[in-house]
C-alpha cells in the first residue's frame, strides 16, 4: 500500500521527476510549483504566480535545466530555472509581436494537461511535446526557442490528458479512448487499454527490456501497468486509497534509485492533498554473503578431488638414503 511522503497543503494535480533525486508537484488552485529532495523530504524551492499549473516537465539544456509548466487555464507555458524555481520566460512570449510561431496551424494551446521531453535518436536535440487537450492533438516545441514545430494525433486522440516519451522512436499518450503509442513520424504503433476510466497521468519505468508504462485514472484508485513495447496489460495495483471521482486529476512519476535499488513511484493524490510513494523493486542492496575460506591443505590431509572424482591421500616424503 502507498505511503505518504508529504502533505501538499492544496490539491496536488501532478508530480514530476526532477532529476538528481528530486520531485516536483503542482498546486493549480494556489498557482504554485514546488520542488523537493525525494530522499530527505526537504522542500528546496517554491514558485508562485504560475496561473493554474496542471503539469510540468524538466527539460535539460546544455548548461542547466528548465522546468516547463503548463498553465492550463491561461493556455501558456511558463519556463522556470530547475535549480532555483525562478521565472525566466513564457510561451507565447508576451513581448513577441508575432505569436504565430508559438502556434501550430494557427491554433493556440487549449487547456493543455500533459508534457514531456523527447530526445532524438542521435541525442543531439530535444523537443518538448504537449498534450493539447482542447484541440485533441500532441504538439512538439523546440526546447530552445519555444517555436511550435509539428503536431499529430488529431484523427486518433480525444482530449489527451498525458504524454510520455518512451525512447527516441516512441511517444505514448493517454486520452478518453485509452492509450496510444506513436512513432517518430506520428504513425500509430499500438494501443493500450484495460478499462481505463479517463486516464489523467502516465510515466515510464525504463528498467528492463523496453520498460513499462504506469497509468492512473480519474474514476478509480488503481495503478495500471502496461508493456511499453507492445501495450500489453501486465498488472493492476488496487486498494491504494487514492482519491477518485469526477474532477480528480492524479499525477504519477517514476524516480530511479541508486545502482538499481530504491526505485519508487510518486503519486500526486489530488483531493487528499498529499504526495505518496510506492516502493518498486528492492530498496537496498543485499549484503554480500559470507563465504568461509577453507584452510590450505597440508601434508597428511586429504587433497582436492582428482579428475576422476577420487580424493588422493598425500604422503610424507621419504627420507633420502645415502
Amino acid at each position: 500500500r502507498p505511503s505518504k511522503v508529504v502533505d501538499t497543503v492544496g490539491r496536488c494535480c501532478a508530480v514530476v521527476r526532477g532529476g538528481d533525486g528530486r520531485i516536483l508537484w503542482t498546486l493549480p488552485e494556489e498557482g504554485r510549483v514546488q520542488c523537493m529532495d525525494a530522499w530527505s523530504n526537504v522542500i528546496e524551492w517554491t514558485a508562485d504566480g504560475c496561473g493554474a499549473p496542471y503539469a510540468a516537465a524538466v527539460v535539460p539544456l546544455e548548461a542547466y535545466s528548465r522546468v516547463w509548466v503548463l498553465d492550463t487555464k491561461g493556455g501558456r507555458i511558463l519556463l522556470l530555472n530547475a535549480a532555483t524555481g525562478c521565472h525566466e520566460s513564457e510561451i507565447p512570449d508576451p513581448e513577441e509581436p508575432d505569436r504565430s510561431k508559438f502556434e501550430f496551424r494557427e491554433l493556440p494551446l487549449a487547456k493543455p494537461h500533459g508534457i514531456t521531453a523527447w530526445m532524438d535518436a542521435n541525442e543531439e536535440s530535444i523537443q518538448v511535446w504537449v498534450a493539447d487537450t482542447g484541440n485533441s492533438r500532441l504538439v512538439g516545441f523546440d526546447n530552445e526557442t519555444g517555436e511550435a514545430l509539428e503536431a499529430f494525433g488529431e484523427d486518433i486522440l480525444d482530449e489527451p490528458r498525458g504524454v510520455q516519451a518512451v525512447d527516441a522512436q516512441r511517444l505514448a499518450s493517454i486520452c478518453r479512448r485509452g492509450g496510444h503509442i506513436f512513432g517518430r513520424g506520428g504513425e500509430l504503433l499500438c494501443r493500450f487499454n484495460f478499462h481505463l476510466m479517463l486516464p489523467t497521468a502516465i510515466t515510464l519505468d525504463n528498467r528492463g527490456a523496453g520498460g513499462v508504462l504506469v497509468v492512473v485514472d480519474e474514476y478509480t484508485e488503481r495503478i495500471l501497468i502496461f508493456c511499453a513495447r507492445t501495450g500489453e496489460h501486465m498488472r493492476t495495483l488496487g486498494d491504494t486509497g487514492f482519491s477518485m471521482g469526477t474532477g480528480i486529476h492524479k499525477g504519477v512519476a517514476f524516480v530511479e534509485g541508486f545502482d538499481g535499488y530504491g526505485c519508487k513511484l510518486f503519486i500526486a493524490d489530488d483531493r487528499n492533498q498529499r504526495v505518496c510513494s510506492v516502493e518498486v523493486g528492492p530498496q537496498s542492496k543485499p549484503p554480500t554473503p559470507y563465504v568461509p575460506v577453507a584452510p590450505a591443505n597440508s601434508q597428511g590431509l586429504d587433497a582436492p578431488a582428482s579428475a576422476g572424482g577420487r580424493r588422493e591421500r598425500l604422503r610424507k616424503p621419504m627420507p633420502e638414503v645415502n
